[in-house]
């Protein structure tokens, strides 16, 4: 199975939710915004598997300037 994660082709092997995703690339979900399929996901729908061809976008937000 494969997905887009950041506009990258990604092979899936196995289940995998949105919230096991961010942890396993060590992703602080603190000021972050994921989208699934261009739908911005709340913090309680993390918890949805990742399907065959499913697109995610992982945004941070950073100050500076």
């Amino acid at each position: 199975m494969k997905f887009y994660l950041n506009g990258d082709l990604t092979p899936l092997t196995t289940s995998l939710t949105i919230s096991t995703l961010c942890k396993n690339l060590e992703i602080n979900l603190d000021g972050t915004v994921i989208l699934l399929n261009d739908d911005i996901l709340q913090k309680d729908q993390y918890y949805f598997p990742i399907k065959e061809n499913d697109k995610v976008e992982i945004l941070r937000f950073v100050s500076g300037g």
